[in-house]
């Protein structure tokens, strides 16, 4: 178990995982999967959460970052 806090140019992200691999392989699976599932593929570039979608709600808090419809901001 672990818990990450960040400081992004929007503010704090903090997350709380439980992550699990057998021991011999855990290292591995750390630096190849938890990792960038956790932290690379939310953050962009320049620091920001990425938004895949373009609908203005970051990856970390869009339920389908691949469907501008959802979350729908519209009111």
């Amino acid at each position: 178990m672990w818990v990450r806090s960040t400081y992004l140019a929007g503010g704090t992200f903090s997350a709380i995982s439980v992550t699990s691999a057998p021991s011999n392989e855990y290292h591995t699976q750390e630096m190849d999967t938890f990792l960038p599932i956790n932290f690379q593929l939310f953050v962009g570039r320049d620091g920001t959460f990425v938004d895949n979608d373009n609908d203005g709600v970051p990856a970390n808090e869009d339920p389908d970052d691949n469907n501008p419809n959802v979350p729908n901001n519209q009111g």
